[in-house]
């Protein structure tokens, strides 16, 4: 028996055509890249940018400063913070007007990597005060400098290529060194460090996941009114102690201090008759456990005159800090 296969034509003149048709430059990477994984990394896919709160939702320690930490993970060695709208603003003056950021280097996960780093800035005067740009590890040498120069107008996207080379020291330095001119107002938008040659589009993530990313490090709680915190067992007679439950796991067991001139009130019942003692500074309590995960905290409290072995403890008109920073 005879079999006959028809097979359709093939127009040669058409399928040379197409293999002449240009890829671009980012087609030509796609095809070039040697597994799946490297395909993954050139077109962005999955969360991206390094930095938490690199567009300044978060302020959770409030919204003007003159030194130390500001706007979540950010922290200036002198000169004036304010949130201003999704920029940081910063009023310099004439002594260390630097910003600075630390990236967590969890198990080495960025030594020896391309990354960019990029930015909008402007400033009150026109020109790009933006002196220095350093990636350093455990001091604040230039190990990789940037110096910017004086860019005229409004917002300056700036961009800028660095390798990796000392992420072995638990975390990286990023320092933006301004210029030193009384009175310099600098506003920065839309800071991201990326792995890469190439710096992308801002990754916009939301307000919530920005807050839950920031409490690993700082999570403050706060009582703004007659607010129950848990139930309370003595340890002696002007010892108590609480267990706090925190939103998110913190990077390690965290430090604790208040604002606000918080109260906290302890009550207690003994033979139906009901007690009350109170903690108007906040400074009494301390850390003394926490759990693997960090997630939960135990409180030591110093009040005077407890009796009874069980109480509830609430907090009024203030708040507490923890405090996870590297």
């Amino acid at each position: 028996m005879t079999v006959r296969v028809n097979k359709p034509a093939i127009n040669v003149r058409e399928e040379l055509a197409d293999l002449r048709k240009p890829t671009g430059i980012a087609g030509e990477a796609m095809l070039r890249a040697e597994t799946p994984q490297e395909q993954f990394n050139l077109i962005g896919a999955g969360r991206r940018n390094l930095i938490i709160n690199g567009d300044f939702q978060v302020w959770q320690r409030g919204t003007s400063f003159s030194s130390g930490f500001t706007a979540d993970r950010w922290y200036t060695a002198a000169g004036t913070v304010t949130k201003d709208g999704f920029a940081y603003k910063h009023i310099a003056t004439n002594t260390d007007p630097y910003l600075l950021y630390q990236v967590e280097d969890i198990d080495n996960r960025l030594a020896g990597k391309d990354a960019v780093f990029s930015f909008y800035l402007k400033t009150s005067s026109g020109a790009n005060r933006l002196q220095y740009l350093t990636f350093c590890g455990t001091s604040y040498l230039h190990d990789v400098m940037y110096q910017l120069p004086s860019e005229i107008g409004g917002y300056t996207r700036w961009a800028c290529p660095v390798k990796i080379t000392d992420a072995n020291t638990g975390y990286i330095r990023i320092v933006v060194e301004l210029e030193a001119v009384n009175g310099n107002i600098s506003y920065l938008r839309q800071v991201q460090l990326e792995l890469g040659k190439v710096a992308t589009p801002f990754e916009h993530r939301s307000y919530g996941e920005e807050l839950n990313l920031a409490q690993r490090y700082f999570c403050k709680l706060d009582f703004p009114q007659t607010t129950p915190i848990g139930p309370v067992h003595k340890q002696t007679t002007n010892t108590i102690r609480t267990l706090i439950n925190l939103p998110v796991p913190m990077r390690a067991e965290p430090s604790i201090n208040s604002t606000g001139q918080p109260s906290f009130f302890l009550y207690w019942s003994v033979g139906g008759t009901d007690s009350s003692a109170t903690n108007t500074s906040g400074t009494a309590f301390s850390v003394v456990g926490n759990s693997l995960d960090n997630a939960r905290v135990t409180l030591s409290a110093t009040v005077s005159g407890v009796e009874s072995l069980m109480g509830s403890f609430f907090g009024y008109s203030g708040d507490l800090n923890f405090d996870a920073e590297l």
